[in-house]
């Protein structure tokens, strides 16, 4: 008899000790206030191909709904995208969609949870009105997934005006 859940355990610690590690990395460098805090273009660029190769390394389904010729191109497009140092927040934004185009609901990225407490103290709640991909960036948002039926919220949509406020 085959035990699928410990099948699929071996495959998804790997992968989700890498998010916690690049997750937790994140938040020892520096004495800035977190949400400022910069990182090296070098580092970025690293932890980007480090992050992408363990991942489809061990992720089983990693070329599943995209090819591998093309996962390389956007990884490479991603990577050289990086012109400049970036905030959490900023990093993060180049990663998703890398994360999305794995295609498995079981593997992601996400800030880490001091980062997101930061981000939703403040700033108005607009997972409410949006749905829960919206993220707060100062004095706008970007919503980045669209879980409510309201077909005119688009995705990375900059929201800068609510009810002209």
């Amino acid at each position: 008899m085959i035990h699928l859940s410990k099948q699929g355990n071996y495959i998804i610690k790997p992968v989700l000790i890498i998010i916690i590690w690049i997750s937790s990395t994140l938040n020892f460098f520096g004495q800035t206030k977190e949400s400022d805090q910069k990182y090296p273009v070098d580092s970025l660029r690293q932890w980007t191909s480090g992050l992408m190769d363990e991942i489809s390394k061990k992720h089983p389904g990693f070329y599943r709904y995209t090819d591998k010729e093309e996962f390389g191109f956007l990884i490479d497009s991603t990577r050289q995208s990086i012109q400049d140092s970036l905030t959490q927040l900023q990093y993060y934004r180049k990663l998703k969609p890398l994360f999305a185009k794995i295609g498995c609901l079981h593997t992601g990225i996400e800030l880490p949870e001091k980062y997101k407490a930061y981000l939703y103290t403040n700033a108005v709640d607009l997972n409410k009105n949006f749905g829960h991909g919206t993220i707060p960036d100062h004095e706008t948002a970007i919503t980045f997934e669209n879980w409510i039926s309201k077909q005119d919220v688009e995705l990375n949509y900059t929201i800068e005006l609510i009810n002209k406020k």
